[in-house]
């Protein structure tokens, strides 16, 4: 009403100066009690402009807005969708909706609203629960308690989180509309309900939801020696899941042993020793066991053919009965081998120009044919061997592989009675194909106590031989549909755990182990060691 005021005045105001000019009276009569009116009419609106002005308060996630000697209390609740990981199909906007109506209805003295954040990054929905009080936190709690009840009776797959408020101070319209913009538009993972789990474990990784508590879970060390696998993009969180299990596992009296790719792990684990480029752990090619892997693990990183495989272990059968592992006696070798043919010739050459990587500068500091290879359980064993050191990355992979056959062939001959776990970071840069070397090393090293721990961004860049062995996997956010994908087939996902594979937060990861029965969303442990990636 007051709003439609100044223009009528106006009016008046512009018909009486009209009339004055053709019936001759004293216009100033007419004006002055017209004065009060224009004022109060400007007031009115001096004052509607200043309501929207207030002061927030954020007290424990409770906010207290001031705006013109009132007061009002509220608190803001987040709305996500809950997944539970044995249920497929779930309605989340039919439940929304519900829980809406049922707030409608409810007249207790509070206001509620649903407001939705549109940006680039994020959209979200969020509940408003406001009540004109002062100093009634308790009284708001409460109300938030009851909510959640109600929202547990008719909409048990919407999950209400009390978030802050931001320092924004938003006017909210008079009108109240439908729900077009009431949407769950994150969610969030719920591990089944505790009655599923058998939760016996050794090594505590960290805890799950259930519908009654956070509990916490992990891994038998009866299970290490049947693999384990760590996928997650960067910055998930899989090196922290691997130095957590690494510290448990030293305290559980397991020996650790890390191929560490890039030397991110060194100095964050303290009761391990450190092989570096200052203290290298020296290989003596022609003293690593069965020639035929040794080729085998040569041609597949040098990615010799198969007339170079067969040349190469002639060659190195040579050198070990001369005991001597250098360029000149490589060279040698094949000068004495007859060149039938200009094919003969190529293979001879192509040999030479791709092995020459091993009689580098760089690789003389890791190999050396005047030496045993060294005892594994006083060298290997809880130590880290870091990689980054070795600039070539074909000499780095070499490496890698030949630390792998030296403590493979040590627990196959010599049967240690102790279990182990050798953990390699940036697996794909070892087991990205078939072989021989790898099925068998995957296969039969588990029944000598010695367990593999792969760490990989991406499953799709491991050896399928190798996923399908590994028994425990502990997945991170996955990002790609090709990954997620091949996790579904290998774990039997059902399609709503397939959609969270990427919704999972830093630190949580999907852990399937053979002790417990169905796969369970867990937040790893972090008082032990920080995200490192």
């Amino acid at each position: 009403m007051w709003s439609r005021l100044p223009p009528i005045l106006l009016i008046l105001i512009g018909l009486l100066i009209l009339l004055s000019s053709l019936i001759h009276f004293q216009l100033i009569y007419v004006v002055l009690p017209l004065i009060p009116i224009i004022l109060v009419a400007i007031l009115s609106r001096i004052k509607k402009v200043t309501t929207l002005s207030s002061r927030i308060f954020d007290k424990q996630n409770v906010f207290e807005i001031q705006s013109n000697n009132r007061t009002f209390t509220g608190i803001m609740l987040k709305l996500n969708g809950k997944i539970e990981l044995n249920k497929e199909n779930i309605n989340f906007q039919r439940e929304l909706e519900s829980l809406m109506e049922t707030l409608g209805r409810r007249d207790v003295g509070f206001e509620y609203y649903v407001i939705t954040s549109l940006s680039k990054k994020r959209t979200s929905s969020s509940l408003i629960v406001l009540k004109e009080c002062s100093d009634c936190k308790e009284e708001v709690i409460q109300e938030v308690q009851n909510i959640r009840n109600l929202s547990n009776a008719i909409a048990p797959h919407i999950q209400l989180d009390v978030i802050s408020s931001s320092e924004v101070a938003v006017p909210l319209p008079k009108g109240w509309g439908d729900l077009s913009f009431a949407r769950i538009y994150e969610r969030v993972i719920d591990s089944p309900k505790n009655t599923l789990l058998i939760n016996e474990y050794d090594v505590d990784l960290g805890s799950m939801k259930t519908e009654v508590a956070e509990i916490k879970t992990g891994i038998k060390i009866k299970d290490l020696t049947r693999h384990i696998a760590i996928f997650g993009t960067t910055g998930s969180g899989k090196s922290t899941t691997a130095i957590l299990l690494a510290k448990k596992l030293i305290n559980k009296g397991i020996s650790v042993t890390i191929l560490d790719w890039h030397g991110e792990h060194v100095g964050k684990i303290p009761d391990l020793r450190v092989a570096n480029v200052d203290n290298p752990i020296r290989i003596n090619p022609l003293k690593l066991g069965d020639i035929e892997e040794v080729v085998e693990i040569l041609g597949d990183v040098l990615r010799l053919t198969d007339p170079q495989r067969f040349l190469l272990y002639s060659v190195l059968l040579k050198m070990r009965r001369a005991n001597k592992f250098d360029m000149k006696m490589l060279i040698s070798i094949l000068r004495n081998i007859e060149e039938s043919s200009n094919w003969m010739r190529e293979v001879k050459y192509g040999l030479l120009r791709k092995i020459y990587l091993l009689f580098t500068k760089e690789a003389k500091l890791i190999f050396d044919d005047k030496i045993d290879n060294a005892r594994v359980e006083e060298t290997l064993f809880n130590s880290i061997v870091d990689l980054s050191f070795i600039r070539n990355i074909r000499l780095r992979r070499i490496y890698g592989l030949m630390i792998i056959k030296l403590m493979s062939d040590y627990f196959m001959k010599s049967k240690p009675m102790v279990t182990s776990l050798l953990m390699i970071e940036e697996a794909h840069n070892f087991f990205a194909h078939d072989n021989d070397f790898l099925e068998k090393l995957i296969s039969e090293v588990r029944k000598y106590g010695l367990g593999l721990c792969v760490i990989s961004q991406s499953p799709s860049s491991i050896s399928p031989e190798v996923l399908k062995n590994t028994n425990i996997k502990i997945i991170h956010s996955i990002k790609s549909d090709t990954d997620k994908r091949i996790l579904a087939e290998a774990l039997s996902l059902t399609p709503s755990l397939y959609d969270s594979l990427d919704k999972l937060d830093v630190g949580e990861a999907l852990l399937s182990s053979p002790n417990i029965k169905i796969p369970v969303v867990l937040k790893i442990r972090e008082e032990d060691s920080k995200q490192t990636k």
